[in-house]
């Protein structure tokens, strides 16, 4: 049925919720450094958002941040353990609306992301009722992130001849890329209205 229009859902902060500092106060509190420093060396840096990009790997993470920070003990297994602690619980109302466009083959994940994320998150997606055959476009996979125009690009050869009902994003400037590439955007504020708008668009009354 993806003739009929698919739907492109951002993962943190619309199928599920992001603590965007827990991985900042675990390191904080192995290191033995403030979060300031810790988010200064990630953050500022384009560390973190190099290693979304898939540009930096985990081991060159783990290596930046041990030189970084001084902490020897710093290794790929810990950071995972950290990065995993920013998942939050799923939203079973719209996992219930994207299970059931999956059902029908038109849902796909658009989501910046890294490989310390992808299990976590795939786990949590699969007992919320999503199947793990779900297209997703993830940003260290493709080497860009949203909101970049390449990103854009790269969901649309993923959706090959299928028409976009809605590219939906809790983030103004990946919304203000997707519009800027052509993209019928949607900011999701809440899932009783991103539910009712997507509801409208999927399955229109006749």
């Amino acid at each position: 049925m993806r003739e009929t229009g698919v739907v492109a859902l951002d993962i943190g902060g619309v199928l599920l919720t992001t603590i965007d500092d827990a991985h900042l106060k675990n390191l904080a509190q192995i290191t033995g450094h403030p979060v300031a420093q810790i988010t200064e060396v990630l953050h500022h840096s384009g560390l973190y958002d190099g290693f979304d990009a898939g540009r930096v790997d985990a081991d060159q993470l783990a290596a930046r941040l041990r030189d970084s920070l001084g902490s020897p003990d710093l290794t790929v297994d810990i950071l995972a353990q950290a990065w995993n602690l920013m998942l939050g619980e799923t939203d079973p109302v719209l996992c219930a609306l994207a299970a059931r466009l999956a059902a029908e083959d038109r849902l796909v994940l658009a989501t910046n992301s890294n490989p310390f994320h992808a299990e976590g998150v795939r786990l949590r997606l699969e007992a919320a009722g999503l199947p793990a055959e779900v297209p997703v476009l993830a940003s260290y996979a493709v080497k860009v992130g949203k909101p970049d125009p390449a990103y854009f690009r790269a969901l649309r050869e993923m959706l090959g001849d299928a028409p976009c009902l809605a590219f939906v994003d809790d983030r103004e400037r990946n919304i203000a890329g997707a519009t800027a590439t052509g993209f019928p955007a949607w900011h999701h504020r809440d899932a009783e209205s991103t539910v009712a708008h997507l509801k409208a668009l999927a399955w229109p009354a006749p």
